[in-house]
């Protein structure tokens, strides 16, 4: 009886896109992304320039597919954070926590990442990635905000878009702040008190007030 002819192993459409973003990576972080073409990325990665073509329409989309699956973790991470038992203020103060904690623990690729990104932001592919990534971020930090107010954990007379901008800005900040290095300044102090005056505000509060 003549046997079922084994099909060939090959690799499937995942692996090989992991492939050009691992050398689409090595690349940005060699030469920038202004000057990386897609032929560095094929001949990095050991493929046709077809073959990279086949799976990403343009430089841009290798750029953000290895963000966003770069970025994976922080979405994954943040919802932990926000569907967790911890009070709203609690909530925010471990998001920041968590980015520094984030950027600490891989210095280089945080920093050249966030170099990527400013060089790739004025394609509008990434402007509108850009926009989306942070509308929802709001959109978790508004709601976020809402919480706190209904269990009377943040104060009732706030506005709750603004606020979640007002968070978001600073949380932003903070990767600056580590990146920058001030040798005065430990990142982690820094959010401590930066978070106990964006609750706590930074005027004394009278207690009889006009």
């Amino acid at each position: 009886m003549a046997r079922a002819k084994r099909s060939k192993p090959r690799s499937s459409s995942e692996a090989r896109k992991k492939q050009i973003l691992d050398a689409a990576f090595a690349c940005f972080m060699r030469r920038g992304f202004h000057k990386t073409t897609i032929d560095d990325i094929a001949r990095k990665a050991g493929l046709a320039k077809g073959t990279v073509y086949w799976h990403f329409k343009d430089k841009q989309d290798v750029f953000i597919s290895f963000y966003m699956a770069w970025a994976q973790g922080y979405f994954e991470d943040f919802a932990k954070i926000l569907n967790s038992s911890r009070s709203a203020r609690g909530k925010i103060y471990e998001l920041g926590a968590y980015m520094l904690k984030r950027a600490e623990d891989q210095p280089e690729t945080n920093r050249a990442i966030h170099d990527l990104w400013l060089q790739a932001f004025d394609h509008p592919k990434t402007y509108t990635l850009f926009m989306r990534l942070y509308r929802q971020t709001i959109d978790q930090l508004e709601s976020l905000v809402r919480e706190g107010i209904n269990k009377k954990e943040l104060r009732p007379d706030i506005n709750p878009r603004l606020a979640a901008f007002m968070v978001a800005t600073v949380m932003d900040n903070l990767d600056h702040i580590h990146m920058m290095g001030f040798e005065e300044i430990d990142p982690f102090d820094y959010w401590q008190q930066v978070s106990r005056v964006l609750f706590e505000g930074i005027a004394p509060q009278a207690k009889n007030r006009r």
